[in-house]
């Protein structure tokens, strides 16, 4: 049987197919309760489907929106791409997911791939700062936001947390600990985000007495003889893989010896750190504290529990999503994150706690 059109919901409900597409589309014109009931029964006694296809080339919108993400197996994005999916469904549009896998070419046939389809709008987290979004030109009118990571180059709006203050918090309160400074696990080169927030932690350490002569050191020593009291900043992917070749690094360098505290730019660099360290037989956090940035929840389940800089994912999403279908968009937007306090950086909980928020339990540094 071939598929009931709107022409035999109006005839099934005495009305005019016009009034059927009022009812469908909730306007532009009023409709009676009664004409709208009847419609309804119809649509439902038919099993009547509009034809999606046809409306969006007579409106040129597809209700759709294309997502891009340089990595969905990382829980960062995976809850990013989570809140996207459900705030486009408040507003009636579905997403579409791309995955990147951190390569340029894919992220490229992801954007004409998008583009083809008509999408619109796009979400967009680039692989790095190289990323071009050249291929963008060819669609004009399309809005597209960048979320989290950005092109150095880029000229649509930028929605993210503020990765440097977040960073500076973290290092902070392991510096409140009284550890000195920590080693930092950053990110790849290449990167604003790694850089922002290796920045943001060097900018914690600044206050203390005698850093610069720290670095000198460091950069002056070869490999394997900087001093351990010294600042040491290891690059690494932000994957656990990366992490635990990082605090690897970091005891190769220290012959066997632990930092007394590390900070780590990403969670899943830290689950690497705390695979290393009971491979090592470093017991955290009285041989070595150590703190993250992301706010990956399943790392309250890790042991000890991770003490994380946790980013406004929520919050990141719908402000990208307003700038995405709503009016005139910001051109940067950078929203604060909070240190949830956990055990690994010394502090007793009974659970997470946000920095500034009543605590579960007393914190006691160790």
């Amino acid at each position: 049987m071939a598929a009931p059109t709107r022409n035999d919901v109006a005839r099934l409900a005495g009305t005019s197919p016009a009034v059927v597409s009022y009812v469908m589309n909730n306007g532009p014109r009023p409709v009676s309760d009664a004409a709208r009931g009847r419609v309804l029964r119809a649509i439902e006694e038919l099993g009547y489907r509009p034809n999606v296809t046809a409306r969006a080339l007579k409106t040129r919108r597809t209700q759709a929106i294309g997502l891009i993400v340089p990595d969905n197996s990382n829980p960062f994005f995976a809850r990013l791409a989570s809140e996207f999916e459900d705030l486009a469904f408040e507003r009636g549009h579905v997403v579409m997911l791309g995955n990147s896998a951190n390569s340029r070419d894919r992220e490229r046939r992801h954007l004409e791939s998008f583009i083809d389809r008509q999408v619109d709008g796009i979400l967009m987290s680039v692989v790095d700062d190289a990323t071009s979004l050249d291929v963008l030109d060819q669609a004009a009118g399309l809005r597209v936001v960048c979320v989290d990571r950005a092109p150095l180059d880029a000229w649509y709006p930028v929605i993210s947390s503020d990765h440097r203050a977040g960073a500076r918090l973290g290092v902070e309160h392991l510096l409140a600990h009284g550890h000195g400074a920590p080693a930092i696990i950053a990110g790849p080169p290449g990167i604003t985000v790694a850089e922002t927030r290796l920045a943001g932690a060097l900018d914690a350490l600044e206050a203390l007495d005698g850093l610069d002569a720290l670095d000198a050191q460091a950069d002056a020593r070869p490999p394997g003889q900087q001093d351990p009291d010294a600042v040491e900043v290891e690059r690494a992917p932000f994957t656990p893989e990366g992490g635990l070749e990082a605090f690897n690094r970091l005891l190769a360098r220290r012959g066997g010896r632990p930092p007394r505290a590390v900070f780590t730019s990403s969670d899943m660099q830290a689950t690497g750190v705390l695979f290393g360290a009971a491979q090592a037989g470093v017991v955290i956090p009285d041989q070595m504290a150590l703190v993250s940035f992301d706010g990956v929840e399943d790392l309250g389940y890790t042991v000890p529990p991770l003490t994380t800089v946790s980013q406004p994912i929520a919050a990141i999403a719908r402000r990208a999503l307003d700038a995405l279908l709503g009016g005139d968009p910001p051109a940067r937007a950078a929203l604060p994150c909070e240190l949830v306090i956990r055990e690994s950086c010394g502090c007793q909980t009974l659970g997470g706690q946000r920095a500034g928020q009543a605590p579960t339990a007393e914190p006691s540094p160790t």
